[in-house]
């Protein structure tokens, strides 16, 4: 699915309108309806930047999709299994993770990271002892 498709899908599942997301992206209105009706593959970064900001989505949620379409367009292209190596607990994290709001990103990864100053802290006083 194209990014203009997955961005419709993403309005209406908010209850929103073009115009509302236009206006908390600080796009025109018009803009926004382009890259929706043109449903490219293709789109400028830094205005999907801007819609993913206002809607509170990570930029991830278009990857899957253009992942499959590359390999459709290049079915001799060598697949890449990306998490080959992690664990089940690490997938199932990133999914839930990929679920959040940007918000809730943040959130979740400034509570890992006191988390982590935390085992350092246990580490350190180990060795001490």
């Amino acid at each position: 699915m194209a990014v203009g498709k997955k961005l419709e899908e993403i309005i209406k599942h908010r209850g929103l309108t073009q115009k509302e997301v236009a206006d908390r992206a600080g796009i025109k209105p018009q803009t926004l309806n382009n890259l929706i009706t043109r449903d490219s593959a293709r789109a400028d970064v830094q205005i999907l930047l801007k819609i993913c900001k206002a809607l509170e989505i990570d930029m991830s949620v278009f990857e899957e999709d253009a992942i499959k379409e590359f390999y459709e367009d290049h079915p001799r292209a060598e697949k890449v299994e990306v998490f080959s190596a992690a664990t089940d607990n690490e997938i199932r994290m990133l999914t839930l993770f990929r679920q959040l709001t940007l918000t809730q990103q943040g959130e979740l990864i400034g509570r890992a990271e006191l988390l982590t100053e935390q085992n350092e802290e246990i580490y350190k006083q180990e060795d001490i002892v």
